[in-house]
C-alpha cells in the first residue's frame, strides 16, 4: 500500500495512540475520585460502566481519529498491470534567503511570500525529483534533507522565515555550499534553485560556484528587488502599518540586488539567472524555460491503475465513532 501523503499517514498512527492513552488517562482520573467512598454510595454517584467497556470506548474513539486521518493521507494499492512511462527527473536542492529584507512589500504581498509561491509552482511541475530546502541569512540551515516526499518539504516550506536565521546578511558562499552538501551523494541530475534578494559582501560566492561545478551542481539563480537598490518597508501583519528599516544608526537600509554576481554564478555552473525583480512573474513559463530543460530524462514502471482505498477507512472511521459513542449505552443495559 503506497500512500500520496505519507506525513498524514504517520501522524494518524500517533494520533490514535495518544487519543487512546488520553482517554484512558481520564478513565483512572475518575475512577480515584471513588477510593474512599463506599461500594453502595459508589454506586448511587455513578453510572454502573464496567471499565472494560470504557477501555473499549477509548480504543474505538482512537481507531476513529486513525482511520480518518489514514484516509486523508489518500492511501492506495497497485492495480492490475503496469506500464513504462519516461519521466523527466533531477534532485533539487532549493536555497533560500530567509533575510528580513525579504519581507519588504515591493511585491506582492512581500519578496518571501511571492519566492515561496513561487517554489510551490515549481514544485506542482517536478513532481518526479527529489528537492531539498536550506534557508539562509547570514549562515545557512537545512531545514529539509533531500527526500520525495513533497508533503514534508511543502510543510518545511511554510515554515521558513526570518526567525530562522541566527545571523544577519546575506552569505551565498554559505548557502551554495550547504546546497551543494545536500545534493552530494545524489547519483540524478543535480540543480540547485538559489532564491535571493541581496549583495553579498561577507563571502566570497564565485567560490562557491567553482564547487558546485566541480561536484557537477547546475544552479540556477532567482534575483528579488532592485539592482538600483531600495528601502526595506516592512508592514507589520497586526497592525498593518508599514515601516522602513534601519540600522544601528538610524538609517535606512537599503537593499541592492547585484544582478552581475547571480548571472556569473549560474554562468560558471552552466545554470540561468532569472531576474524576478519586483514584478510579476510566470513562474510556469520559466520552468518551462530554465529549468525543464535541465531534467534528466528516464524510464518507469508503474502500474497501470492505482486502486483508492481512502473510502475505505472513512466507512472503518465512522463505525469506529458509533462504536464508541454506543458502547457505554451497551455497557450500562447488559449490566
Amino acid at each position: 500500500m503506497s500512500f500520496q501523503y505519507h506525513t498524514l499517514f504517520v501522524a494518524s498512527v500517533w494520533a490514535g495512540v495518544a487519543t487512546v492513552i488520553v482517554f484512558l488517562a481520564l478513565l483512572f482520573r475518575d475512577r480515584s475520585r471513588y477510593r474512599f467512598i463506599s461500594k453502595e454510595m459508589h454506586q448511587k454517584l455513578a453510572f454502573s460502566i464496567s471499565d472494560s467497556a470504557l477501555v473499549a470506548r477509548a480504543i474505538f474513539a482512537g481507531a476513529t481519529i486513525f482511520f480518518a486521518l489514514f484516509a486523508l493521507a489518500r492511501p492506495g494499492v497497485a492495480g492490475d498491470g503496469t506500464e513504462v512511462q519516461e519521466v523527466a527527473t533531477a534532485d533539487i536542492a532549493v536555497v533560500l534567503d530567509v533575510s528580513r529584507s525579504m519581507l519588504a512589500t515591493d511585491a506582492t504581498p512581500n519578496r518571501l511570500q511571492r519566492a515561496k509561491q513561487g517554489i510551490f509552482n515549481i514544485l506542482r511541475q517536478v513532481s518526479e525529483s527529489s528537492l531539498a530546502l536550506i534557508a539562509f541569512a547570514g549562515e545557512a540551515s537545512m531545514q529539509c534533507a533531500l527526500t520525495s516526499n513533497k508533503e514534508y518539504f511543502r510543510m518545511s516550506l511554510r515554515n521558513a522565515g526570518p526567525h530562522l536565521a541566527s545571523r544577519g546578511g546575506t552569505n551565498i558562499y554559505g548557502a551554495i555550499k550547504a546546497g551543494v552538501e545536500a545534493l552530494r551523494q545524489s547519483a540524478e541530475t543535480k540543480i540547485l534553485i538559489l532564491i535571493t534578494d541581496g549583495e553579498d559582501h561577507e563571502s566570497n560566492p564565485m567560490a562557491a560556484a567553482e564547487l558546485a561545478k566541480e561536484e557537477k551542481v547546475i544552479v540556477v539563480t532567482v534575483g528579488f528587488g532592485s539592482e538600483d537598490g531600495s528601502q526595506i518597508v516592512i508592514e507589520d501583519p497586526q497592525t498593518k502599518i508599514k515601516q522602513a528599516i534601519v540600522d544601528s544608526e538610524g538609517n535606512p537600509v537599503v537593499s541592492r540586488l547585484d544582478s552581475d554576481l547571480l548571472r556569473k554564478i549560474a554562468e560558471t555552473t552552466k545554470g540561468a539567472y532569472i531576474p524576478a525583480g519586483t514584478s510579476a512573474v510566470q513562474m510556469d513559463q520559466i520552468v518551462e524555460d530554465f529549468i525543464r530543460p535541465l531534467l534528466a530524462s528516464k524510464t518507469v514502471e508503474r502500474s497501470k491503475n492505482r486502486i483508492d482505498m481512502s473510502s475505505v477507512f472513512v466507512w472503518l472511521s465512522l463505525f469506529s465513532f458509533l462504536l464508541a459513542s454506543v458502547s457505554p449505552l451497551l455497557a450500562r443495559r447488559y449490566l
